[in-house]
């Protein structure tokens, strides 16, 4: 239910102005929550997003607040379809 959710509202997010900002928020709620389902549906989010340079950039630079919940299988694939 979430991830069909998601999916429907996450196209009128795309723009490039809010991809950034949307990085950014994510990866922090990644870092901020002890809730496992949490941080797998936050990673979701990232996955989903259409890329601009910047937001690769946010991307880069955040990696160190995401880092530690890639060793959750389902955050990893989610970080790997990026890809």
């Amino acid at each position: 239910m979430f991830e069909n959710f998601t999916k429907s509202i996450i196209v009128y997010l795309e723009q490039d102005k809010y991809s950034e900002n949307l990085v950014n928020k994510l990866t922090n709620r990644i870092k901020n929550t002890n809730n496992q389902k949490e941080v797998i549906n936050s990673s979701y989010c990232i996955g989903l997003l259409s890329f601009n340079e910047r937001a690769i950039k946010k991307l880069i630079e955040n990696f160190d607040l995401y880092r530690d919940q890639l060793e959750i299988p389902k955050v990893n694939e989610n970080f790997r379809n990026l890809i």
